[in-house]
């Protein structure tokens, strides 16, 4: 999770928070505290049953609750956008912004030049387009932090100033150290700068990062990084990486690729910086470090997917336009990549990324540290789930059957002027690309023994089964599971399928009430190597036993889909029992601090529950009425609705959503659909509803609606 204790191996706990305080302000701390439900603004879209006053209004006051938005990292796209874009919010000038907010956030994820997308995450001590962690003091790295100020002090990552350079090899360079860094002026066309011996594994070594700042740098200067091994001790072209360096105002973050030209196995001994071409250039190095790979596999599956929710809703031309490119070099990036066409899943080539664990046992029982491995890809980022990666393929084959739709109206729009070219992708080549995936998944993701889904296949071909829960409720969400392997994961969580090698069984996996347990098994070796699960009992941390309450709206969706409205919809009044609960007693913090049952996880500390702070993605759940019971799928070419209701409800109605720029109140009832437009013209209002149900729109404009049956 975004929240990780990062232990300093062995030596003790230390918390790792998101550091918004100290990268982001205290602004946008204040946005993230969940909102006070006695105090929704009337334009906030509605959600109402009759004879379900109270039920539904509590299910509004949830949405409320967790109506957030700050510009964060890459992973939440997909959770935040379907449920951020769509909802009308009425005077309030605050929430006015959120649409623009969104847009500009999509707009403007960093990706690098070969089409990967950046995590987005503040600066760490790793990858700076990757996860801010594991760090090199946890890595048995080297680093040198020249500059006074420390950005990480008071989280747990205290490093000491490199003050002394006497080992350091200056050869065509003036120096001097500063308070910002070690300040070089270039005195020669050829400048190196040569570091003292040291020892870092290979394998926590695919990266040398540097935190620097440039000034007058001619365009051509030329930057390389050469290195020497144990194994490979004289400096040669073939221990070299060439690296371009763009420079800009402030700190540059740049990673130079050892890997794989360096071997994992082997140790690094010793690197040398040297800059051709560029005279009388000035750079302040404020810190140098040995980075493990901490990319994420997801960042540009979920960007897609974030970015296509928002068009679906907006309709926003200008957007697609700038946009549809970046998102075709996305979806190549990570079809190459990650090996798609071969493996017919995502497979991790990237060093420690190959889904073995990162920590064990010895034969005597001793604890072992396996550095560098067991590096997590996305949202669950202490998980391996690597090698072959299930949790990343579902986003993948959600997003080529996206894709392959919208080159579909691009083709069909001529009119919309959106750039094609060599980059166009054959939206045949995409169906093709994901039927394949989906077959494959139903098989190696499968464990016949357990009968439910595993989250991936690490390099050996091991599977590792503490019983995702969370990754089996998104598989069957994402159309990966037949509808018999659906159901058996469901007997095996609704606890009508006891499997005894599990920590929780039966009801016992609805512990938390508001969501089902994330896994049903103690894991305490399937980890990244910077993580010691020991520290933690069973339940009190998210990623082993714990809970996060976004996760009910995959678990309610699929109810709806494999067993009905009734059975959906009693799984939502059980949630909004603990939510009224729960804020009868003061809300999340004040009800857990006076309960044993659980421990919160966010603002600070890690725990077992993921329900405020960084879980912004809680605001899915009450997306179920229109995604779920309402039915409706936004498209850029029509409102879909299917209505799936409990046999209570009359009707259901939502308002102020908006779609296309019109605003909308849409309800169901008697195989009947009904569209208030309160703004906007039903000019190309094209609706398409089921067999025998009639649809009827209300508007100040004589213009109807186009129905598509």
């Amino acid at each position: 999770m975004r929240l990780q204790k990062a232990l300093s191996l062995g030596i003790g706990c230390t918390i790792f928070f998101l550091a918004i305080t100290v990268f982001a302000g205290p602004e946008v701390v204040e946005e993230i505290r969940p909102r006070d439900i006695h105090s929704i603004p009337d334009g906030f879209p509605q959600f109402e049953v009759p004879g379900m006053e109270s039920e539904v209004n509590t299910v509004r006051q949830m949405f409320y609750h967790h109506y957030l938005f700050y510009p964060g990292p890459t992973y939440n796209d997909v959770y935040l956008m379907k449920s951020l874009a769509w909802a009308d919010t009425g005077e309030d000038p605050r929430f006015h912004e959120f649409r623009r907010g969104i847009r500009k956030l999509l707009s403007n994820r960093r990706m690098t030049p070969d089409g990967y997308v950046s995590s987005m995450q503040h600066i760490g001590l790793a990858h700076p387009e990757g996860w801010p962690f594991p760090l090199w003091t946890q890595s048995e790295g080297t680093g040198w932090h020249f500059a006074e100020r420390n950005p990480y002090e008071g989280l747990g990552l205290d490093t000491e100033q490199t003050e002394d350079i006497g080992d350091w090899i200056f050869d065509g360079i003036d120096h001097r150290t500063q308070a910002n860094g070690l300040h070089i002026e270039l005195a020669s066309d050829r400048a190196v700068l040569t570091s003292p011996e040291f020892e870092a594994k290979g394998i926590i070594t695919p990266f040398i990062t540097l935190h620097w700042q440039l000034e007058n740098v001619p365009e051509d200067a030329v930057f390389y990084l050469d290195w020497i091994t144990e194994k490979n001790p004289e400096y040669t072209q073939k221990q070299r990486s060439y690296f371009s360096v763009k420079q800009q105002s402030g700190t540059l973050h740049t990673a130079v690729p050892l890997y794989p030209m360096l071997d994992v196995q082997d140790t690094l001994t010793q690197i040398r910086l040297n800059i051709l071409g560029a005279e009388g250039a000035n750079i302040t190095i404020a810190r140098t470090f040995t980075s493990v790979d901490s990319r994420h596999r997801v960042n540009n599956l979920v960007w897609i997917q974030g970015s296509t929710d928002y068009l679906r809703w907006t309709g926003d031309l200008n957007f697609l336009r700038t946009q549809m490119n970046r998102w075709r070099k996305a979806l190549r990036y990570a079809i190459d990549e990650f090996q798609v066409e071969s493996y017919k899943c995502i497979n991790s080539p990237w060093v420690g990324h190959d889904g073995r664990p990162g920590r064990g046992f010895d034969e005597e029982g001793n604890r072992v540290v396996y550095y560098g491995k067991g590096m997590g890809g996305g949202y669950f980022d202490l998980i391996p789930h690597g090698g072959k990666d299930a949790a990343a393929t579902l986003f993948l084959y959600d997003c080529l059957k996206r894709m392959a739709a919208l080159e579909g109206q691009v083709a069909a729009h001529p009119q919309w002027n959106i750039p094609g070219g060599p980059m166009r992708l054959d939206p045949a080549y995409l169906r093709g690309l994901a039927e394949k995936i989906k077959e494959q998944a139903k098989s190696i993701f499968w464990n016949p023994e357990t009968e439910r889904f595993v989250g991936g296949v690490d390099r050996d071909g091991k599977i590792y089964d503490y019983g995702w829960v969370y990754h089996n409720l998104e598989t069957i969400y994402y159309g990966l599971a037949s509808n018999e392997q659906a159901k058996k994961v469901y007997e095996w969580i609704d606890g009508d399928r006891i499997i005894d090698t599990d920590t929780s069984k039966g009801d016992d996996i609805y512990y938390w009430r508001f969501a089902p347990r994330m896994s049903t098994k103690r894991n305490v070796n399937y980890c990244k190597y910077s993580w010691e699960p020991l520290v933690f009992e069973w339940g009190d941390q998210v990623q082993d036993g714990g809970g996060v309450l976004a996760w009910s709206y995959y678990d309610i969706m699929n109810r709806l889909e494999l067993f009905g409205p009734e059975n959906a919809w009693n799984r939502l009044q059980e949630i909004i029992e603990w939510f009224d609960e729960v804020q009868e007693k003061g809300g999340y913090r004040e009800y857990y601090a006076k309960t044993e049952k659980g421990t919160l996880q966010g603002g600070g500390t890690a725990g077992g529950l993921g329900l405020d702070s960084e879980f912004l993605e809680n605001i899915m759940v009450p997306q179920v009425m229109i995604y779920g019971f309402m039915g409706l799928n936004p498209r850029l070419d029509a409102i879909e609705i299917q209505p799936s209701l409990p046999s209570d409800w009359p009707a259901l109605t939502v308002t102020s959503i908006r779609w296309h720029g019109k605003l909308l109140d849409i309800t169901v009832k008697d195989e009947q659909i009904l569209i208030n437009v309160r703004e906007g013209q039903t000019e190309k209002l094209r609706v398409i509803v089921p067999d025998n149900w009639s649809l009827k729109v209300i508007s100040n404009s004589a213009e109807k609606a186009e129905k598509n049956e």
